[in-house]
């Protein structure tokens, strides 16, 4: 593996992977918990078309409650997609790139899935917003997943993996 990219280091040449998650994570109780995440180091996208992808994936298990899955950049849901009860072991995933249009803008796309059963078949929905944030090159921020499910049960909501890879602007 290629070393982690750092505040003022060189751009790589290509993708780089920077972080692999596989560890399970599921809600605790009634309300929103985060699930996985990961810190943008201040200055990681340090040129314009510098770019971040993010792959979560999970599944929400069996109960009589909706359960919702919720996708965040700099504390701004970008993305929140619920299945109601009755629907059983649905698996979902999450994609998220984030491109830096300016040191203060950044271009974020999500695309939340749950792939259900048979019966019910896949639901999709897509977002993309274009996002002001602190100076990118001086401040961190984090991306995260978050799983809630409204019957108060633990680990009904749960995400399996989190990848995140770095594209360098083209040269």
């Amino acid at each position: 593996m290629g070393s982690r990219r750092q505040a003022g280091g060189a751009a790589a040449a290509g993708r780089e992977r920077l972080s692999v998650n596989t560890t399970t994570v599921g809600n605790v109780g009634g309300g929103e918990d985060d699930l996985m995440s990961y810190s943008v180091l201040a200055g990681q996208l340090a040129a314009d078309k510098d770019t971040l992808h993010f792959l979560a994936w999970g599944k929400c298990h069996s109960n009589a409650a909706t359960r919702t899955v919720g996708a965040y950049v700099d504390g701004t849901q970008h993305d929140l997609l619920s299945i109601a009860s009755g629907i059983n072991e649905a698996a979902w995933i999450v994609t998220t790139t984030i491109t830096r249009l300016s040191a203060t803008s950044l271009d974020v796309l999500t695309k939340t899935e749950f792939n259900f059963p048979a019966d019910a078949g896949p639901v999709t929905n897509i977002k993309r917003a274009t996002e002001a944030v602190a100076d990118v090159d001086a401040n961190a921020f984090t991306v995260k997943c978050t799983g809630e499910d409204a019957g108060s049960s633990t680990d009904e909501v749960e995400q399996f993996g989190l990848i995140v890879d770095y594209v360098p602007a083209p040269a």
